[in-house]
């Protein structure tokens, strides 16, 4: 009896025991959803900064391809327009060209005229004029040549400048393009983290589940055994119970017999004392 007394408090301590670890592991796994729900928001931060910067960054990059194209565009407009001036000047070189030849012929015809008139003195007079305007035409053409070259020659430093400028440009575009690609992978790498987290904090979390399905596997056991022990133990009483009537019984046999033991010893005394009296009556 002493025995399952203490089967069952032994049982009663394991289950309070269980219980306990239960309660441990209720409450860790509810901080542990705590930690999947802000692991959770902080993907859900890292994914809208994702999207975010991949919008910052293709809207960059359609800058950036817009601002290459215009540069292009600027740029081939602008030797477009270097061409159409190298053409103009070409042709206005061309008519002057011509002008001069026409006005070469009309000396050399009027030279030829005066020739032909035989007026040496006119002639001289003639080649020389000649000369002297042929001189200052070309001193005139050699300033004005000098002058043009030097106005190109200005022009290319200026699109060479802005072409510099340009390049300088594109440059840090590129730049900001590839801090902003540096800064995408950062974030990559942040969600993965998040999500190896994650990751983790599940297989936390089915490790808790597991051990609490053990735990109720076991408190189920326990409980089992609890009433298994109930049941001994109200087996146990009744036996008691049973054992104790026995006795009783049996007690109030013996003293149902003692006391028919002492009627039957009575009824002998008196027998004997009968016969004793029958013997003096017969000896006296």
């Amino acid at each position: 009896m002493s025995s399952s007394i203490e089967l069952i408090e032994q049982l009663h301590a394991e289950l309070a025991l269980a219980k306990t670890e239960v309660k441990v592991l209720r409450q860790a796994n509810l901080v542990r959803d705590q930690e999947n729900d802000l692991l959770s928001q902080k993907i859900d931060l890292l994914e809208a900064g994702k999207r975010s910067a991949q919008r910052n960054l293709s809207c960059e990059i359609s800058k950036l391809r817009v601002m290459e194209i215009t540069q292009e565009n600027s740029i081939l407009k602008k030797k477009l327009e270097v061409k159409e001036t190298e053409m103009a000047v070409m042709e206005d070189r061309f008519k002057e060209m011509a002008a001069a030849l026409e006005e070469e012929k009309e000396r050399v015809l009027s030279l030829e005229k005066a020739l032909q008139s035989g007026n040496p003195h006119e002639m001289a007079e003639g080649l020389a004029t000649e000369l002297l305007r042929a001189r200052q035409e070309l001193l005139k053409k050699h300033v004005e040549s000098t002058e043009k070259l030097m106005t190109e020659f200005r022009q290319i430093l200026k699109m060479e400048k802005e072409n510099e400028q340009l390049m300088q440009e594109r440059d840090a575009s590129r730049k900001r393009e590839q801090i902003m690609k540096k800064q995408l992978d950062e974030m990559k790498a942040k969600l993965e983290m998040a999500q190896d987290k994650i990751t983790e904090a599940e297989n936390t979390a089915m490790k808790m589940i597991n051990l609490i399905r053990v735990s109720a596997a076991r408190i189920k056991d326990l409980r089992a055994r609890e009433r298994k022990a109930l049941e001994e133990k109200e087996w146990i009483a009744e036996d008691l119970k049973d054992t104790k009537g026995r006795t009783m019984r049996m007690q109030k046999e013996m003293e149902d017999r003692k006391k028919e033991e002492e009627r039957q010893m009575e009824k002998l005394r008196n027998r004997l004392e009968e016969i004793e009296m029958s013997c003096n009556c017969l000896f006296s």
